[in-house]
């Protein structure tokens, strides 16, 4: 199949169910630009944690700036260009149709000011594409308050990125502050892309000092990810920067760099399968709120009519009294007070049943509406009864709910079911479809 034909069939699939479903249901996707667009690797880390080094010793240039304190306090996008080298500031770059990053605009001018561009002729920037990102800070208060929300930028790199690289400083293994949120946030779901690179071994006295350390680092990271296993763990040193004497042997951190280097040049023929599973897990969240509003939309329905039949019958019981009243008083039966009363007696209970059976089935609905929202989990727990009894897909949907529920309850309490449109029965089983068998067949091809 020729090159990039696959992602144009993953891409006409995705338009014709997966987009329209999922922005009708107040979801937020990607464009397709940045589907088509080269592969992305995202570097996170600590200053001085050797994400810019690392980025030099890619490129075989000098283009970041290096150091133990703090160098830069924005993200750097590096792109290929074929002349001269030359710089874009941010909103050249959240502007540009040639480019994959306008969605970026939504994060407001805080992030255009700290957000900046360089186009190099590199080979390697010919077939992948870098996000340098700033040192995450340790202490996290109201003196170092960014001025961009940091851990939903870096969610939105990250979802978009094929490989997300977590740079951590032997001499400070910890997980704090920053680092916390972009892992348990900013990262959830998306743990299938992320590789921990501890840099700098030649900086260890001895095997027992690596061993603590990278204990440390293990110990660190199960407590702040979500995942039962831990991403695969690079511990490199790059060759340029060996310090002299160094007492352990580096032949094996030699080895796990030209591993990363060796994944990361095979980006590019991996791109059409990192296309393919980024949206069939798309589908997945699409598919799953648009159930589970369903779902809820069936029950606050059902309360709906039940409240109405109720009513209506009650109704229709006191519309059948007061005729029957009438009936009786215009049979000349009469009492020694005259007959007035008796229809009267048999129109009140009419009377106030019709604004009962206007406004009850209303005030029910809105009330099962917000019960509905408040208690959302019991909505995706009945939708899925059947595919949460079964112990091997259990812990997946668990999984996938905790990532769409927040987005979720946060548009339902915005706006309610009114704001969200019905998506037909027919149209989640065409993308149930689309998921199960159209999707996984081009992965076949």
């Amino acid at each position: 199949m020729p090159e990039h034909e696959i992602i144009e069939r993953v891409i006409a699939l995705r338009q014709s169910l997966v987009t329209p479903i999922g922005r009708s249901i107040g979801m937020e996707l990607v464009d397709d630009a940045v589907l088509r667009a080269r592969p992305l690797v995202l570097l996170l880390g600590n200053h001085s944690s050797g994400k810019s080094s690392f980025i030099n010793h890619l490129l075989g240039r000098d283009i970041q700036r290096t150091g133990v304190a703090p160098t830069d306090d924005g993200f750097t996008v590096l792109l290929h260009g074929e002349d001269e080298p030359r710089s874009l500031d941010g909103h050249a770059i959240t502007t540009s149709p040639d480019l994959p990053f306008m969605e970026l605009t939504r994060f407001g001018p805080g992030l255009a000011q700290h957000l900046q561009g360089r186009m190099l002729d590199c080979e390697l920037l010919r077939h992948v594409s870098l996000i340098d990102s700033p040192g995450m800070i340790d202490s996290v208060g109201p003196a170092w308050q960014r001025p961009y929300d940091f851990a939903a930028v870096v969610r939105w790199f990250a979802q978009k990125a094929d490989l997300v690289l977590l740079f951590f400083d032997p001499e400070k293994p910890g997980t704090t502050g920053e680092t916390i949120t972009v892992l348990t946030d900013s990262l959830a779901g998306i743990d299938h892309k992320l590789r921990i690179v501890m840099n700098k071994m030649d900086l260890f006295d001895g095997m027992r000092d690596f061993a603590r350390t990278y204990g440390a680092l293990c110990w660190n990271l199960s407590r702040s990810l979500r995942t039962k296993d831990l991403p695969h763990i690079y511990t490199t040193v790059l060759p340029d920067r060996v310090r002299e004497n160094g007492r352990l042997p580096l032949d094996d951190f030699a080895a796990a760099l030209r591993e990363l280097e060796a994944y990361i040049a095979e980006l590019p023929r991996r791109r059409d399968d990192s296309v393919l599973s980024g949206v069939m897990d798309e589908a997945r969240l699409v598919l799953m709120r648009a159930r589970v509003v369903e779902r809820l939309r069936s029950v606050v329905r059902r309360t709906w009519l039940q409240t109405f039949a109720a009513c209506l019958g009650a109704t229709l019981l006191t519309a059948l009294i007061a005729w029957l009243c009438f009936q009786l008083a215009s049979s000349g039966w009469q009492g020694e007070r005259g007959d007035w009363w008796i229809p009267a007696l048999g129109l009140l209970p009419f009377l106030v049943a019709l604004p009962v059976l206007w406004h009850a089935p209303r005030v029910r609905r809105r009330r099962a509406e917000e019960r509905g929202i408040r208690a959302i989990d019991e909505s995706f727990r009945d939708e899925y009864a059947t595919e949460l009894s079964m112990r091997d897909h259990a812990a997946d949907l668990e999984h996938l709910w905790e990532r769409t529920r927040p987005a979720l309850a946060r548009g339902l309490n915005a706006g309610g079911l009114a704001r969200i449109p019905r998506t037909a029965p027919s149209r989640i089983a065409q993308l149930q479809r689309c998921l199960d068998s159209e999707l996984p067949a081009l992965r076949r091809t």
